[in-house]
């Protein structure tokens, strides 16, 4: 098989894939839904079936829209615990490739074969 051969093959795969966890996914929304309506309405905090349960857990979404203000109060009352611990391997990269020498971290470059599929070609 040609590699190009190989290319619209995984394409062609994935794109069956897609169509299916689309389905799967809509399928799963509706009943997840469903569930958790159902489990307010009765007010079930937990509900176990014969090869699943289903709970409610806390959650939180974070958005900071002034980056300045919290680094002033992380520092202030060392509040670090508030803070993940993550750097973005791009931006280190960048900043390696420029002659920055950083203390205790380590990067590893390697390589990843990305397919991607054709955006398709608008009739003439």
């Amino acid at each position: 098989m040609k590699i190009t051969d190989l290319v619209d093959a995984i394409q062609k795969l994935r794109s069956k894939r897609d169509l299916l966890v689309e389905t799967y996914d809509s399928q799963l929304e509706t009943l997840r839904g469903e569930l958790e309506t159902r489990m307010k309405a009765e007010n079930v905090a937990k509900a176990t079936g014969e090869t699943a349960s289903a709970y409610f857990q806390k959650s939180y979404e974070v958005t900071v829209s002034d980056w300045g203000a919290v680094q002033t109060f992380v520092q202030d009352h060392d509040a670090f615990d508030i803070l993940q611990r993550r750097i973005a391997p791009a931006a280190l990269a960048a900043r390696l490739g420029n002659g920055a020498h950083i203390e205790g971290v380590e990067l590893k470059e390697g390589q990843t074969l990305f397919v991607r599929a054709l955006k398709e070609k608008a009739n003439a």
